[in-house]
């Protein structure tokens, strides 16, 4: 196929990879990534038309209270997200862009934060707000809800929801707008300078195409946030929950082959040993499945 120009700078592309479905497998179709020549942004150069059956399933399960969130595996999983940002802000107001059904959210809400959330998933949203009282707003397009909001934020966080998003600068530009005098910051997305993507090629699960539209190169991310003003307060692939996806990436790629769910579910649990044994590799920094960046918007 012809590679189209950039969607960011417009200028010229090439192919990185072609790639399939390989994480979720509901078509057997393929997908060209593409990489600028200019700015070093990759993107899916053929999104398919019919994107959302790509998310039918498994993404948003509904616990049946908030005492029920208090009591779920996956909040604990998520505490070191509070943890770091605290590092940089004590309280306030927050916002979420893609918090799914808020396990973030509710920690924040735990930590003295007011949680607000910009959310597109119809389900997550009536959740949010009726059972976790969170002020969300329903929305595809984050920086055009951006743009409608009075209010402003002493803290903005996208926990690997940016790589979904049709236009990732725009919801940036428009979060730096948002953020008050000294507010921060907070993107994790997946590294597409990492080590295991470079050993599995086309077979990385952190390329999950077609649902990840993009794939930010750190660089990148970090020159477009100079050119808005935003200074430099961690960049880091060694936080908690990049470690976690170093072990996840392993696990999925060996686990994938199999068509049987209990043949994929053993090589999973054993494919975490092999992850054990890469770590001195994929754990060095800048080398991880993920990054994150906390970024502050000058006083």
């Amino acid at each position: 196929m012809s590679v189209p120009a950039c969607r960011y700078c417009r200028q010229p592309a090439v192919v990185a990879t072609v790639t399939r479905d390989w994480n979720r497998r509901v078509s057997d179709r393929a997908f060209t990534l593409a990489r600028c020549t200019a700015c070093g942004l990759l993107f899916l150069a053929d999104p398919p038309a019919d994107l959302a059956r790509y998310y039918e399933g498994g993404y948003h399960r509904m616990p049946a209270s908030v005492e029920a969130m208090d009591r779920a595996p996956a909040l604990g999983a998520e505490r070191y997200k509070i943890d770091l940002l605290r590092r940089f802000v004590a309280s306030g107001d927050l916002l979420e862009i893609g918090p799914s059904i808020g396990f973030f959210c509710r920690l924040a809400q735990r930590a003295a934060f007011k949680a607000h959330a910009i959310e597109m998933d119809a389900a997550s949203v009536d959740f949010l707000r009726t059972v976790l009282g969170v002020e969300t707003t329903r929305s595809a397009d984050p920086a055009a809800a951006l743009a409608q909001m009075d209010r402003r934020f002493d803290a903005a966080c996208l926990w690997h929801s940016i790589e979904h998003l049709p236009e990732p600068w725009r919801v940036i530009e428009a979060v730096a707008r948002a953020l008050k005098p000294g507010g921060v910051l907070a993107i994790a997305t997946p590294n597409p300078d990492a080590w295991q993507a470079g050993i599995m090629g086309a077979r990385w699960p952190h390329l999950d195409q077609p649902r990840h539209l993009f794939l930010l190169p750190r660089p990148w991310l970090l020159t477009l946030a100079g050119k808005l003003g935003l200074t430099l307060e961690l960049s880091t692939t060694r936080d908690a929950g990049s470690l976690q996806l170093n072990r996840v990436g392993w696990a999925m790629r060996v686990s994938s082959a199999p068509s049987s769910r209990i043949a994929r579910a053993l090589l999973y649990r054993g494919a975490l040993q092999l992850a054990r044994l890469a770590a001195p590799w994929d754990g060095r920094e800048g080398a991880g499945a993920a990054y994150t960046l906390v970024l502050r918007k000058p006083k």
